[in-house]
């Protein structure tokens, strides 16, 4: 093993080793967020949201903020990255997430977490500044298993 220069958090890479990845922040709270999707119709549910995102001097891209996107057909040319999940999940992790957590995850934003150990058919994902890393299911939102961490 050793140590990744590429990176400033100190991760690890190597055979077998799993990396954290990035983020792909959603800049909105899970409150925004619950709004924002309980209003969606069937059809609407069946879209893929996305984020825009730029592109930094220094290289890489940063994520700067979460578009409901309600019809496939009508996605800006602009820079963007399609969430992993179509609009019906988002809302079920969103529903889980206030459910499990009440007030005090209405407050936070949520992150898709890439890289790492893939879990097929399931997404990651955080809520920024818990540490929590949880698993949904990438068709229905549902958890995998019993979302028990604390905030």
């Amino acid at each position: 093993m050793q140590l990744n220069r590429a990176g400033s958090t100190g991760e690890v890479s190597g055979p077998g080793v799993s990396r954290a990845g990035s983020e792909m922040s959603l800049g909105e709270t899970l409150g925004e967020l619950k709004f924002s999707l309980d209003g969606l119709k069937e059809k609407e549910l069946e879209a893929t949201s996305i984020v825009i995102k730029t592109f930094q001097s220094g290289g890489g891209w940063e994520y700067k903020g979460f578009m409901l996107i309600k019809d496939d057909s009508n996605i800006p040319r602009c820079p963007h990255e399609r969430l992993p999940v179509k609009n019906k999940a988002l809302k079920g992790i969103t529903d889980n997430l206030i459910s499990a957590y009440g007030k005090k995850a209405k407050g936070k934003v949520m992150s898709f977490l890439r890289g790492g150990l893939p879990c097929q058919g399931y997404c990651k994902i955080t809520l920024a500044g818990t540490g929590l890393g949880l698993y949904f299911d990438k068709e229905t939102g549902e958890p995998m298993g019993k979302l028990t961490g604390e905030i």
